[in-house]
């Protein structure tokens, strides 16, 4: 049984986040007009509001660079984004950089730590500065889980 068909260069995308704190969930359409090039809109809630929240994405990669950013605006907590840019240096390297609303803009790195099956476990290290915080530093560090289908 076919729920939904779609033809190969648009897709069906979701998005969810749960916490004591916060809630988000929402799904939309995404393009790929060309192939590297995603564009993607969203519409969801947020915070358990009556105000539907909107999300829309970029990405694109060509080679050794990439670029990401995301907009939401509306729900409970009003405008949010983030865009990332990288450039590989080493199989294992990259660099960019980062802007976060509330957190601000900086220099970012990626250290991917080896494969775990389908799944390539990195360190995000990132060092932000906005107007709020002056000339003292926003250091970030995450760790993400990308999931690789193939080689």
């Amino acid at each position: 049984m076919t729920i939904l068909t779609v033809p190969a260069y648009q897709a069906v995308f979701g998005w969810g986040q749960y916490g004591k704190s916060y809630q988000q969930t929402y799904g939309g359409l995404y393009l790929k007009p060309v192939s590297w090039l995603q564009i993607g809109a969203a519409t969801g809630q947020e915070q358990w509001s009556r105000t539907p929240r909107l999300g829309t994405f970029a990405y694109t990669a060509k080679g050794k660079y990439s670029a990401f950013a995301i907009y939401e605006n509306f729900g409970a907590t009003g405008y949010w984004y983030l865009a990332v840019t990288d450039a590989t240096l080493w199989k294992r390297v990259s660099i960019g950089t980062h802007s976060q609303a509330f957190i601000g803009h900086g220099v970012r790195a990626d250290i991917k730590l080896g494969k775990i099956g389908n799944w390539v476990p990195s360190i995000r290290p990132a060092t932000t500065w906005d107007k709020a915080s002056g000339i003292r530093p926003n250091i970030l560090v995450g760790l993400r889980f990308t999931y690789f289908k193939g080689d």
